[in-house]
């Protein structure tokens, strides 16, 4: 058998890096984790709304061939 070397994959997302280099105090941390998912969620809600918006669309589109 060759030599195989195994090679240690980075499972933690690029994002939370900047997590485990902030300084050891639980509140930075809280806060930092308040941002993140506060931002979170303004990212869902954004994209649940685009979501939706497409459906209307798609929806609209589906009635108006169906009126021709």
């Amino acid at each position: 058998m060759e030599n195989m070397h195994l090679r240690r994959v980075r499972t933690m997302p690029r994002h939370s890096q900047s997590l485990t280099m902030a300084p050891y105090s639980s509140v930075s941390l809280v806060e930092q984790l308040e941002d993140r998912i506060l931002c979170h969620e303004k990212t869902t809600a954004a994209l649940v709304e685009h979501a939706f918006r497409i459906k209307d669309d798609i929806v609209n589109s589906l009635q108006k061939m169906q009126n021709k």
